[in-house]
């Protein structure tokens, strides 16, 4: 075999995670260390971080990116009567397909004042 051959077989570096490139870690577990009546919402979180070569260490900081539920999406679209792939700006002013729009770009379970205004 060729030193050519042997180097392509080689496992290639893992991907940097960062900002711009989140690594998409399942959600394991979630509960609250609080009491109901308690002014504060504490929870515990546990998260995958299989195939990332990710390690976290208490301290290390988190960001969390929800995405809307494609069920509620495809509702929404259903009722909207608008194409999944039609073409729309999303939060960054990017355009994308509808769809993947409303499963990342905005929050579809939660009316904000400027909703409930018009």
């Amino acid at each position: 075999m060729s030193d050519t051959s042997s180097k392509s077989a080689e496992a290639a570096p893992p991907p940097s995670f960062n900002r711009k490139n989140p690594f998409q870690a399942e959600l394991l577990l979630h509960e609250p260390l609080t009491k109901p009546e308690s002014g504060k919402d504490t929870r515990h979180f546990v998260l995958s971080l299989a195939g990332s070569g990710l390690s976290y260490a208490p301290g290390d900081s988190l960001a969390v990116f929800a995405r809307n539920s494609p069920a509620l999406v495809d509702e929404v679209l259903g009722l909207l009567g608008f194409p999944a792939e039609a073409p729309v700006k999303d939060a960054s002013g990017r355009v994308a397909a509808f769809r993947q729009t409303l499963l990342q770009s905005y929050i579809l379970n939660r009316a904000t004042k400027k909703i409930m205004a018009g």
